[in-house]
């Protein structure tokens, strides 16, 4: 019985992994990029920082000399103000359309005899997520 609490360790810090590997560091990338100066070229930036050709001191010369410009810009241009006001009525509702709909259903799956929840569990999920994609198509 140790044996299994010594290698449970392992099972809690896969998600933590896999929440590495797809939050963090694309969140790192793109707020790298994000303090980056724009340019006519492909990539259409030039990178502040570039860890593998400067040195330490470099690197740090560079971070001290960073602006908020780019930030500074999303405030001040009507096209990004819209855009994420937009992109927040989505979210919100798209968010209140999926609850006026999943909590009746969840409410009839909880209530459901023992014996019939997992076909109603399937079946659900696959209307769900059908549902998903009409919400999705009808906020493109």
């Amino acid at each position: 019985m140790a044996r299994h609490t010594n290698n449970r360790w392992i099972v809690t810090f896969i998600p933590y992994l896999w929440m590495l590997a797809l939050f963090l560091i694309p969140f790192l990338i793109v707020l790298k990029i994000s303090f980056s100066a724009t340019v006519i070229a492909q990539p259409p930036y030039e990178p502040v920082f570039d860890f593998l050709n400067d040195s330490w001191t470099e690197s740090v010369e560079k971070f001290k000399s960073l602006g908020l410009d780019n930030y500074a810009r999303l405030f001040s241009d009507s096209i990004y103000i819209s855009s994420y006001l937009s992109s927040l009525w989505i979210a919100a509702s798209s968010t209140f359309m999926m609850l006026f709909i999943a909590y009746p259903i969840a409410y009839g799956m909880a209530r459901a005899p023992k014996s019939i929840r997992p076909t109603r569990l399937y079946r659900h999920s696959l209307f769900l997520s059908a549902l998903h994609g009409v919400a999705a198509l009808f906020h493109a």
